[in-house]
């Protein structure tokens, strides 16, 4: 990720842009292929943790936040429990396993277009989550969570091999 926010990445914006395109209805910034993705575009979930628990690291991300296009992301994102100011925007990415911001305070959480697993947010505190066109081989569960801005999902597919369980339903609210 470090990589692609390099200096040669000039005139790309703040994001930093895995593939050799910086526009995301570009074809090859599809996570749909993302198998056939180079290895250079891959970024360890590791990574972005480190960025948003390490105090020192933590002063080297600006106000835009952790923003990321086109990237494959290996392992599963763990950001359980991390106490961020900033946001983070993980746009057309492949995360092939569970994103986790279970009780996590963040800025935003921006998966647009990302192919994933489960998005497990319980107790995530945040501004806003924005999950239009995201593809997720698994279930969204944001119980407790506290989004003082949008929830917005527009597109988004969830699956998960399972039938929800008797009653179960969706509840949106604002205080």
């Amino acid at each position: 990720m470090l990589r692609f926010a390099q200096a040669g990445n000039v005139g790309r914006g703040q994001c930093a842009i895995a593939g050799i395109s910086a526009n995301s209805e570009d074809p090859s910034n599809d996570p749909k292929h993302s198998d056939e993705w180079s290895k250079d575009r891959e970024i360890r979930a590791q990574l972005i943790r480190w960025l948003c628990e390490d105090p020192q690291a933590m002063q080297l991300v600006g106000p835009s936040g952790i923003q990321v296009m086109g990237a494959r992301i290996i392992g599963g994102l763990n950001l359980d429990l991390v106490r961020a100011f900033f946001g983070i925007s993980l746009v057309q990415c492949s995360i092939s396993d569970r994103v986790s911001p279970l009780g996590a305070h963040l800025g935003w959480l921006n998966m647009t277009g990302t192919k994933c697993g489960e998005i497990y947010g319980p107790g995530l505190v945040t501004g806003a989550v924005l999950l239009p066109n995201v593809d997720s081989s698994g279930w969204l569960e944001l119980d407790s969570a506290k989004i003082d801005g949008n929830l917005y999902a527009r597109g988004a597919h969830f699956r998960h091999g399972e039938e929800l369980p008797s009653g179960s339903m969706a509840i949106f609210s604002r205080s």
